[in-house]
């Protein structure tokens, strides 16, 4: 390892001073496209959803795999096992994960939506339950994280309604009315 404090190279250096510190090129790139992936909110997302969403629960549940590959069978698309994202920070791993979701995403997509309509059961009875396992409680974490994931990224019919009404310039049939800098001001004192 190559730090300035403690490293490889520098505690060597100690002791043989004339030593010449050379860096792996490619691992400096590595880091630095790991750096802008980690940087991107949105890269975090995907890969926070990767790893610790799909990957384990399809790795930990030999249930929740087995039911990804009977839908891939009746959707007649084969099935890639997901790879995991953690522990890892060389790029080969991290693009065989996402190429792989990508690949399997219509599968996946329809097992998630499938898990989210067949055990829309509350959380807390679930967890209250006599005899319940760990991956049984995990099962109904990801539900309910499914569940609130698809309601968070589809507004409902209230909301639909009100964004639409809003658009038009009104709400409930009143026009709406933007205020002025001036008409601010008197409101804030």
């Amino acid at each position: 390892m190559v730090r300035r404090h403690g490293g490889v190279s520098t505690l060597l250096q100690e002791e043989v001073p004339h030593l010449i510190n050379i860096q792996c090129f490619a691992h400096g790139l590595e880091l630095a496209v790991m750096d802008a992936i980690n940087g991107d909110e949105r890269m975090k997302k995907v890969t926070e959803l990767s790893d610790k969403s799909l990957y384990k629960q399809h790795h930990y549940l030999p249930k929740a795999w087995r039911e990804l590959k009977a839908l891939s069978g009746v959707l007649q698309q084969k099935i890639w096992k997901l790879t995991n994202l953690g522990g890892t920070r060389w790029l080969p791993h991290v693009e065989r994960a996402l190429q792989t979701l990508m690949k399997d995403y219509a599968v996946v997509l329809a097992h998630m939506e499938n898990t989210i309509e067949t055990k829309p059961g509350n959380l807390s009875l679930k967890l209250q339950e006599d005899g319940v396992t760990l991956p049984k409680a995990l099962q109904a974490f990801e539900t309910a994280l499914l569940m609130l994931t698809s309601m968070h990224s589809t507004a409902g019919e209230s909301l639909e309604g009100f964004l639409q009404d809003s658009a038009e310039g009104q709400f409930h049939a009143m026009q709406l009315q933007s205020f002025s800098q001036e008409s601010r001001d008197r409101f804030d004192r």
